[in-house]
């Protein structure tokens, strides 16, 4: 996984994960889910707080009507708000990137899949984003897996017959 400050910039570096565990890279996808909110909101924060920075520098010698503070304060980032916000786009991939793999394959396994499954929502999504994909593939008659249970990542991705 590409490591960047923000994501316009270029990695710095790239995060990868050994392990001879079988369920380990979907743990390990699961997890960039998740931190990838934290390193929105810490990305959005340094920006606004650079912002502000300049902001105050720039008024300085001249105030106006307005305080700077006021004006450009950082807002607060809410992941809770930041993944209901996204959350059907990135469930909507992940369909999408899971009707291509079964064209493609007839079946297949969640974890020997990883990429192909999150595709561009790598880093973003997590889990429950998956289930979600999953149970709305089941409830439209296109799977079998029902995305119920601890361990439905582990039963393989085929079509209903």
């Amino acid at each position: 996984m590409p490591v960047r400050r923000r994501p316009d910039h270029l990695p710095k570096y790239v995060l990868v994960l050994f392990t001879r565990h079988r369920d380990g890279i979907w743990h390990f996808a699961d997890t960039l889910g998740k931190a990838g909110r934290d390193w929105e909101g810490a990305w959005r924060t340094e920006v606004a707080s650079q912002t502000l920075a300049k902001a105050k520098k720039k008024y300085a010698d001249n105030p106006g009507l307005f305080d700077v503070e006021q004006l450009f304060a950082p807002e607060a980032f809410d992941p809770e708000d930041y993944e209901r916000q996204h959350r059907a786009q990135w469930q909507a991939v992940i369909e999408s990137n899971i009707r291509t793999v079964l064209a493609a394959e007839g079946r297949f396994r969640l974890p020997d899949r990883i990429l192909a499954v999150y595709g561009t929502v790598l880093g973003m999504a997590s889990e429950r984003h998956v289930r979600a994909a999953i149970k709305a593939l089941h409830d439209a008659g296109e799977v079998a897996n029902t995305g119920v249970g601890k361990y439905f990542f582990r039963e393989p991705i085929r079509p209903i017959t």
